[in-house]
């Protein structure tokens, strides 16, 4: 039985302590209505939320969130880059299928924002510049 609520958490956060000068950067808390940034080490309080923010990558000069590093659990939705889709994306439901582990090599998000953002920073954008001769918008 876990005595604390924030068990996991905390694990995580120490494993960030090992990684990050500022561990607290890639965290947020939640009293209230709203998340807050953590300006300091959580206080990991009974009665707040917290959340890791997810991991970025800078591509062509952008930061987006980067693929999801761990496969989903079965059923659960993710978006991938698809030209022929909507906003360059589309959604599809992990079931461990050879397609899955296909999508998930080249990158999955678990969000269609995030994915729709990765398409725009590394495929529109650098087509829009090579279809106007290189230059930069």
């Amino acid at each position: 039985m876990q005595l604390c609520k924030h068990a996991d958490l905390i694990a995580q956060y120490g494993q960030d302590c090992l990684k990050y000068e500022r561990p607290w950067q890639k965290w947020q808390w939640k009293e209230a209505r709203h998340w807050e940034d953590c300006s300091f080490h959580p206080l990991w309080k009974e009665s707040c939320e917290y959340k890791r923010l997810p991991d970025t990558i800078t591509v062509n000069g952008a930061e987006i969130v980067a693929p999801m590093k761990e496969t989903p659990e079965k059923g659960a939705k993710y978006w991938t880059i698809y030209s022929l889709g909507a906003d360059g994306v589309c959604e599809f439901s992990w079931f461990g299928s050879i397609n899955d582990f296909v999508a998930f090599h080249y990158g999955i998000w678990s969000t269609e924002a995030d994915a729709a953002l990765a398409f725009e920073v590394m495929v529109a954008k650098p087509l829009r510049q090579a279809m106007k001769g290189g230059r930069r918008e």
